[in-house]
């Protein structure tokens, strides 16, 4: 299980093949590689990919990648989180549940995915958005911005709406 950690999904397969994995082996192995979370601007080697293996043994029920979306979607790659999404059944509760968690907590790129969505609220969104620009939370703003899930116009408004003042914010202005 350890090499899961490392995320490499050429010796996952292998050692799946070699050594038939069961059914605990491989939600431990899945849980290992899905919660190895790093920074959004480090994608770990290979992560998606273990997941994929791992899924392809249909030992992963959707109920169970649901369960570990939570603690993915804040923090995880952008692919991670797609991954999840799309095999997990994800409901439009927990999406909003998470982006709004994300934006709060610093979260990357998966931030406009979860946007995207459509699960959540023009109005939702941009009061999360208004309270990461309160709470001078902007990693997660920049990450919007840069991505094109944020207009110039639209973070000027709620700029000035949270009256932050904030150089930071100011500066995208220019």
């Amino acid at each position: 299980m350890q090499l899961c950690s490392e995320e490499y999904a050429e010796v996952v397969k292998f050692l799946s093949v070699k050594k038939e994995l069961t059914p605990e082996q491989t939600k431990k192995a899945f849980t290992e590689a899905a919660l190895n979370m790093v920074p959004s601007f480090k994608a770990t080697r290979d992560q998606t990919g273990v997941l994929e293996v791992l899924f392809a043994t249909r030992f992963i029920p959707s109920s169970f990648i649901k369960s570990l979306f939570k603690n993915t979607a804040r923090r995880s790659n952008l692919d991670l989180v797609e991954f999840l999404y799309a095999k997990g059944a994800i409901p439009p509760g927990m999406v909003k549940t998470e982006l709004g968690f994300a934006i709060r907590d610093n979260g990357g790129d998966g931030i406009s995915f979860l946007a995207r969505t459509g699960a959540v609220s023009t109005k939702q969104f941009e009061s999360d958005l208004s309270n990461a620009i309160y709470n001078s939370v902007f990693f997660p703003i920049a990450c919007l911005y840069s991505n094109g899930g944020i207009s110039r116009e639209l973070l000027k408004r709620l700029s000035q709406i949270a009256k932050s003042g904030d150089i930071r914010i100011e500066r995208v202005f220019r």
